[in-house]
């Protein structure tokens, strides 16, 4: 795998096959709502994140909103937008006990502010119960993210997750993202797995 990418997927229903995007004729369709949060904290920035925001926000369209902020934010954000997809562009491997770790946010100072990943767990199992099962997707794009990813698969009920099984580089992280969204706007509903095809592509692309 490229990167070291990990694409995690709740496996109900009829088996899902995974095909390669093969040059469907390009065709623009109105996407699902994105909340994306871009977090550089002071103590360890990471120069791309808010340029990661910016294309991917320029790519999507005025079907995505930006924020970088706390956790408390995100909660509020979740909950007041009712976002079909979720980007989370940051340091994923923030540690916070000897074999845990978690995203790291922001407040208005550039200071870290860190929740523990049971948490984070609860804020999308809660979104999902409470919003009717709206979110599909949620993009962590950040170091060492499969673990948190697992558990939004297997205890939020997250149906998509993609995030990084290694420590990745913060341009290719920025890369990645950019064409899996640019794929996922121009895809559209013309797959039948829209998220299996801009994975792979925005992997080809790397």
């Amino acid at each position: 795998e490229v990167f070291g990418i990990a694409l995690v997927a709740m496996l109900l229903g009829p088996a899902i096959v995974f095909a390669v995007y093969a040059g469907v004729q390009a065709q623009r369709i109105k996407p699902k709502p994105l909340l994306i949060f871009h977090c550089s904290p002071k103590v360890s920035p990471l120069p791309n994140v808010r340029p990661e925001a910016e294309d991917v926000k320029r790519a999507y369209g005025d079907d995505a909103e930006a924020f970088s902020g706390t956790s408390e934010l995100l909660r509020e954000k979740l909950l007041d937008l009712r976002p079909a997809r979720f980007l989370f562009a940051g340091h994923a491997d923030h540690q916070i006990d000897a074999d845990k770790r978690t995203l790291a946010f922001v407040d208005d100072a550039g200071r870290l502010d860190v929740v523990r990943p049971e948490t984070l767990v609860d804020v999308f199992r809660s979104l999902r119960e409470r919003r009717g099962d709206v979110l599909e997707l949620v993009f962590l794009n950040g170091c060492e993210s499969e673990e948190l990813g697992r558990a939004l698969c297997e205890q939020a009920n997250v149906p998509w997750v993609v995030c990084w099984r290694t420590v990745c580089d913060d341009e290719a992280a920025r890369l990645f993202s950019g064409h899996f969204f640019e794929a996922l706007v121009r895809v559209g509903a013309l797959e039948e797995e829209p998220y299996v095809s801009a994975f792979y592509e925005a992997k080809s692309a790397l």
